[in-house]
């Protein structure tokens, strides 16, 4: 599941409502959630901004990337907190 799906989901919105709501196209939405379609850098920032965040232009831009990034950046984050936290 992509993070626009996600959000559409947990926020009970069918597509072609969040669609109509933020002035976009919704066969668009639709290869978006679909994973047919990348939307151009000001699609995805106005699904950025419509979602308050909640899905970012990078996630939109780069799906493929989101659950490495995140598994990296998680660990990333742990191993800084283990060096920080022992200082040698």
């Amino acid at each position: 599941m992509n993070a626009l799906s996600a959000y559409l989901e947990k926020n009970n919105l069918s597509p072609t409502q969040f669609a109509k709501l933020n002035g976009l196209k919704q066969p668009t939405i639709w290869r978006i959630i679909n994973l047919k379609y990348k939307p151009n850098p000001q699609t995805a920032q106005k699904i950025q901004q419509a979602t308050g965040g909640a899905v970012t232009v990078m996630e939109l831009l780069f799906p493929e990337a989101n659950d490495k990034g995140r598994g990296a950046q998680v660990s990333d984050k742990s191993a800084m907190s283990s060096k920080t936290a022992n200082p040698a």
